[in-house]
């Protein structure tokens, strides 16, 4: 009880304190102390004008995307007919892969499967490596002695074959699919299969920040890219998109590396522009700084559709 009552006494002294120092400051400093109240006062008249602007801006953004929405299957439909996309997740966000798949279907395109890419590849050791490359080269059991390897490109270029190629008649790549999902390095999801070559992919990134593999895109991403154009003779499409929230965005990433991007696949406008980039249409979509423009100018009726 006694506790109680220093507590409660505490507090008394010091919100009289504070009284008597207003008083003191309004007494001996008028002319201060009011410039001051007005001057809060209209910060605070501007913040929650900024507030209204700025929650009337995203009622608007709103009312937009749902028109996208609404507009967008009949804009896409037939686009990507009869194309096989492969959908490669090196991202932390799952819900944008979603996103991505559901623009392709839209479209008329097949999702081949979808590859994600593990934490796995940013602890592997050069013993590891070399270890598994053995393996990738002999198709015998990893090979523990063999000589250090200090970087992934030789794994990825066998990843990139896999993709681009498929497994029918080429024993090297089933090889490596059996090398890398035995070790953990991918995962393989959807109904589809990888046995038949590919040559359109949609590479789904964005880091959440939190210190983890997918902060560092330049890391896989675009050495990935490099080795599936080396695959393909630069023939591949490869479409580099992200959700508009990423924490750590991997746009600038993929732009250095040539790749058509939308940075918000997850949203309307950025499913509108998916498939029309993996068309042909390359340009930077989106909503952010990065952005070049929103709608694919076919859409504007600048280029043919």
């Amino acid at each position: 009880m006694l506790d109680v009552r220093y507590h409660m006494f505490y507090l008394c002294a010091v919100f009289l304190m504070m009284g008597f120092g207003i008083l003191i400051g309004e007494a001996l400093y008028p002319h201060q102390v009011k410039a001051q109240t007005k001057y809060l006062a209209a910060l605070k008249a501007q913040a929650n004008s900024a507030v209204q602007q700025g929650q009337a801006a995203r009622d608007q953004l709103a009312k937009t995307e749902q028109a996208i929405d609404a507009l967008r299957p009949a804009l896409v439909r037939g686009k990507l007919d009869g194309r096989r996309v492969l959908v490669i997740q090196t991202g932390d966000y799952p819900d944008a892969v979603t996103a991505a798949q559901g623009a392709l279907a839209d479209s008329g395109a097949t999702v081949a499967v979808t590859v994600s890419l593990t934490d796995r590849w940013a602890i592997l050791t050069p013993k590891q490596r070399a270890a598994l490359l053995t393996s990738l080269s002999t198709g015998d059991a990893v090979d523990e002695n063999a000589p250090a390897v200090q970087d992934n490109t030789a794994l990825l270029k066998a990843l990139a074959a896999l993709l681009a190629q498929g497994t029918a008649g080429q024993p090297a790549n089933q090889q490596a699919r059996d090398a890398l999902e035995g070790q953990s390095l991918i995962t393989i999801s959807g109904a589809g299969d990888l046995s038949r070559p590919t040559s359109l992919f949609v590479l789904v990134g964005g880091g959440k920040g939190d210190g983890g593999p997918a902060d560092s895109p330049a890391a896989l991403d675009t050495a990935l890219v490099a080795q599936l154009n080396a695959v393909t003779g630069d023939n591949a499409r490869i479409v580099g998109c992200e959700p508009l929230d990423a924490v750590v965005s991997f746009i600038p990433a993929y732009q250095g590396a040539d790749l058509a991007t939308v940075d918000c696949v997850d949203q309307p406008l950025g499913q509108l522009a998916l498939p029309f980039a993996l068309r042909g249409e390359k340009d930077d979509y989106g909503l952010k700084p990065t952005a070049a423009r929103q709608i694919p100018a076919s859409l504007e009726g600048n280029t043919s559709s």
